[in-house]
């Protein structure tokens, strides 16, 4: 089952009232303004820096509040951006993803 689906499946599970409506594809800075839409907060639960890049991108874009968040083996770090604050390139400018094989 894509991870979309199973994704939709759990969080209508846990909340019956909420309406999820899933995508699945590739975001880019070409398309990632249009995914966001009209929504008003955008809440990072991705695994890798090219795509926590392109929704820091999207973030800044709309003006909109972004949540971010990453684990190394035990430890842990959440950050929220707002206009206020840095934003993820302006925090982690000059880190690249590493995959490991």
């Amino acid at each position: 089952m894509p991870k979309v689906l199973s994704a939709k499946k759990k969080l209508e599970a846990l909340n019956p009232h909420c309406a999820v409506r899933p995508i699945q594809t590739e975001m880019n800075k070409e398309n990632i303004v249009d995914l966001v839409g009209d929504c008003s907060i955008i809440v990072d639960a991705t695994d890798n820096i090219e795509t926590r890049k392109v929704l820091n991108y999207a973030s800044l874009q709309k003006g909109l509040p972004f949540i971010y968040g990453g684990v190394n083996k035990f430890d842990g770090m959440m950050t929220l951006h707002t206009r206020q604050n840095p934003c993820f390139e302006c925090l982690f400018s000059g880190i690249e993803s590493r995959r490991v094989p």
